[in-house]
């Protein structure tokens, strides 16, 4: 007999080597247990909840524990050390399991979900008290740039390995925008100081603090030109700042919203820049000279999101109504409206091919959109407290997103989710199980 835990166990589970045995209880207890000795190996301590399943990866090392409060914990087993955890499900995990590889987990809660995450790929959880407003992924697909409130610093990430690189210095604000230059040798960050920072990322030092019109008018949004040469901000006051990045000079200021300028973006040739912000209007300047060429009403309050397509010829934004209006560069007139209905939608992100739109919203939800169709795809679900920003690497299979939880990476490509989908399933399901498993979807054989 093993006991130790302080009121009923709810879920043991035998490791494949045989060796070893967990189990979890009301008491938010998980206990890892040496068979052959019938001794405790070690306690995992894990979130004080009401542990609902337990189970051990092919290889014995891990063990993954699903909770009452709807996050899936990742322990080891030879010294009960976290490693990570997953979250997204709105209530209790009930069902825990790991694919025959042990690369990905698939989870079953209460709220009539099945979410299948990578051990080593699906989600980057910096800290879960460390909110993620802003993220930025280099034009060469390496590195991540986030800022990270419980440090109040910005920190790159390696996107192939997902490991922690840097924190880089004097960073010491909340950050807003951040932007990778073309060749990726410099980072610029926007804050509410009003300060523009900018870092080399090869040295991974300060090489300039760049003051916006006035003080404490708020840099909101950054954006460097195709060729590198020119760095321009969006700032509180309603304006936008461009500097030389030969000698960081001051260039010109465009004066013309009324409130904050909330997002900025050269156009893909570098002859035109876009600004959006709190009066609902979408302004396009001579790169050049400063001078206005045009005026356009969103009609649909505030204005957050920005972004060209990579062919320059429709430009996108995205507004506080839920909505996400297309924009014809050329006529300069509306295109078309996309009706998101997902509350604010706080950033927008185009693909290096120019098909898919991810469009971030304050409900959490991260949907993507088919551009020439104006039809959406999928909505990712995960990010519990908002997601800000979305990204896409250089190939366009992962899109990294941020919220006021974590850094979520979202494997987009069809093909690979369906085979790590059917890795866990297996082959076949036979009609049996699949009616007690969906039994309001009709009978089809996907891993057949």
């Amino acid at each position: 007999m093993l006991e130790g835990h302080t009121n009923s166990v709810t879920t043991v589970a035998f490791a494949p080597s045989g060796a070893s045995v967990a189990s979890g209880g009301t008491d938010g207890k998980v206990k890892l247990w040496d068979v052959d000795r019938r001794r405790p190996r070690s306690d995992v301590d894990s979130n004080p909840a009401q542990v609902r399943s337990v189970v051990f990866s092919p290889d014995s090392r891990l063990i993954a524990v699903g909770n009452d409060t709807g996050d899936t914990e990742i322990w080891t087993v030879e010294d009960g050390q976290y490693v990570t955890e997953f979250t997204g499900h709105s209530d209790a995990v009930l069902t825990v399991a790991f694919s025959r590889d042990g690369k990905r987990i698939a989870t079953g809660g209460v709220d009539r979900t099945v979410r299948l995450w990578s051990t080593d790929t699906s989600v980057l959880t910096l800290r879960p008290d460390a909110a993620q407003y802003r993220v930025a992924v280099s034009h060469d697909g390496r590195w991540i740039a986030a800022y990270n409130t419980h440090d109040e610093s910005v920190d790159l990430w390696d996107l192939r390995t997902q490991r922690h690189v840097a924190a880089l210095p004097d960073a010491g604000e909340l950050t807003w925008g951040l932007a990778f230059s073309p060749d990726d040798g410099l980072l610029a960050s926007a804050g509410p100081s009003g300060k523009v920072r900018v870092w080399d990322t090869a040295s991974r030092r300060s090489v300039a603090v760049l003051d916006t019109t006035s003080p404490k008018r708020k840099a909101q949004a950054v954006h460097f030109s195709p060729d590198g040469r020119s760095l321009a901000a969006a700032d509180g006051m309603g304006n936008v700042t461009v500097w030389d990045t030969d000698g960081f000079r001051t260039r010109m200021t465009m004066k013309g919203h009324e409130g904050a300028a909330f997002g900025v973006e050269f156009s893909p040739d570098g002859r035109t820049i876009a600004s959006v912000g709190e009066d609902s209007t979408l302004r396009l300047w001579d790169a050049r000279s400063g001078r206005s060429l045009a005026v356009l009403d969103n009609h649909a309050g505030m204005t957050f999101g920005l972004a060209y397509a990579p062919d320059g010829r429709t430009l996108i934004t995205g507004n506080n109504d839920g909505t996400v209006h297309l924009w014809d560069v050329r006529t300069r007139t509306g295109r078309a409206t996309l009706d998101i209905s997902a509350g604010t939608v706080y950033g927008i992100a185009v693909d290096a091919g120019g098909t898919s739109l991810a469009v971030a919203n304050s409900d959490g939800t991260v949907q993507l959109w088919d551009i020439a169709s104006e039809r959406r795809t999928a909505t990712l679900t995960g990010h519990t407290l908002g997601a800000i920003t979305a990204d896409f690497s250089p190939s366009g299979s992962t899109l990294v997103s941020s919220g006021n939880d974590t850094i979520r990476l979202w494997d987009l490509d069809a093909g690979r989710a369906t085979r790590h989908i059917c890795d866990v399933v297996g082959p076949a399901v036979d009609r049996d199980r699949w009616r007690k498993l969906m039994p309001d979807v009709p009978f089809h054989t996907p891993c057949s």
